[in-house]
């Protein structure tokens, strides 16, 4: 019976894994459409502002979008892992550091300068 019930206890810990691993995959697939959400949305407003421009400032539009297309990736990319990466507990502040220490935490708000008169 013991036995049984540490195999159970296996089985349980490998679900719950496998369950947290299923999370991280969907996460990622997620990015992985909007990614090419992205790209038909550029190639939507590329074939529009081709369409709708003058033919002799189709080339023109076609070159304005596509310089700008590969300018907002990039941007986009380095600005996002930025982001990702200055906030590692997420955007709000949560501290480890216990307020009895003595020690201000990094989230807390500076100390307040003293009153000091400009001269006479």
């Amino acid at each position: 019976m013991e036995q049984q019930l540490a195999d159970l206890v296996a089985q349980v810990d490998a679900l719950e894994k496998s369950a947290g691993m299923v999370g991280t995959v969907g996460i990622e697939a997620y990015y992985y459409w909007t990614i090419a959400f992205m790209v038909l949305i550029h190639a939507g407003f590329l074939s529009y502002e081709m369409g709708a421009s003058r033919a002799k400032n189709v080339l023109a539009t076609g070159i304005k979008n596509i310089l700008a297309f590969a300018f907002i990736v990039p941007t986009f990319f380095f600005f996002g892992w930025w982001i990702y990466l200055a906030f590692p507990s997420g955007p709000t502040c949560r501290t480890t550091r216990p307020a009895s220490s003595g020690r201000p935490s990094r989230c807390s708000p500076p100390a307040p300068r003293p009153f000091s008169p400009a001269p006479s």
